[in-house]
Parts: structure tokens; sequence; C-alpha cells
């Protein structure tokens, strides 16, 4: 009776484990995924501008680039409502904060795009915000990096 009951409490341990063990790989594996998604429909924004950018339509730019920075931004990878605390989601690199890889040129093409548009007190104040964060850049090294990204981009798309 007693090696019975040892079988069983080992058995229904093992059990519990390995479903936490499969919960924490779906876990991960499903923010990695949104995470990808996120990026890959940011980076197909940045083509529709860039290909809006070729046929100076400066509005769609705007709008495009807009759409892609609240994409990235605003969209965070959905987590379960409880936490497995046999594993440190942290330390394991997957879960992250919202993607900045592309602030900076966001921010400059949709600075040129609306200065394009003629509205150079919307452009400013983005120009104001990028000279904030990077404060020993001017006017024209945003602009020389916006024109650069939207040929990467348009490209990229080809």
């Amino acid at each position: 009776m007693k090696s019975f009951i040892t079988h069983t409490s080992i058995f229904l341990l093992g059990g519990i484990v390995g479903a936490l063990c499969v919960l924490s790989v779906a876990k991960k594996t499903s923010i990695v995924w949104q995470d990808n998604l996120k990026t890959r429909i940011a980076y197909n924004l940045q083509q529709d501008g860039a290909r809006a950018a070729s046929e100076k339509d400066w509005a769609s730019v705007q709008h495009a680039f807009q759409a892609s920075q609240s994409v990235q931004g605003g969209a965070s990878a959905h987590e379960w409502d409880f936490s497995l605390p046999l594993f440190g989601w942290s330390i394991s690199g997957l879960v992250k904060d919202a993607d900045q890889t592309f602030w900076l040129s966001d921010n400059a093409v949709m600075a040129y795009a609306l200065e394009q548009q003629g509205k150079s007190d919307e452009a400013n104040a983005i120009y104001k915000k990028l000279t904030d964060k990077y404060p020993g850049k001017d006017k024209d090294y945003f602009n020389q990096v916006a024109t650069q990204s939207l040929g990467a981009l348009s490209s990229a798309s080809k």
C-alpha cells in the first residue's frame, strides 16, 4: 500500500511539473510569435509609406509611419493572467518592452512628410522631440535619416 501511494504521489508530481513545463514553453512561444507578428506588420506599413513617398503622397507617408509607430509602441504581447514562479521570464529575454529600434527613423520620416505637406508647426514639434532625445543632432541630420530610411525601405520592397 505504501509503495502504491508513493508511486501515485511521484506520478502526480511529475505530471504537475510536466504540465508547468509545457505551459512555460507555450507562453514563451506565444510571446515571441506575437512580437514577430508586430514587427512584420510595422515593417509592411513602413514599406507602404516608402512606396507612397516615391509617389510624393506625403499624407500617406505620414499616416503609414504613424500607424507603424502605433503598432510598435502600443501593441504589446499579451501575457497570460497567471505567472509560473518556477521560471524567470525576464531572465529568458523573450519578454521585452516595446521595441524602440525604429523610433528615430519613424519620427524623422513623419517630420519630413509633415514638412513636405507644409505643416511646419507639426513637423517642428516632432523635430523638437527628436533633438531632445538626440541633443547633438539637427534638423538636417534627421532629414537625412528620413531620406535614407525611405530609400532603404523602397529598395527592399522591390
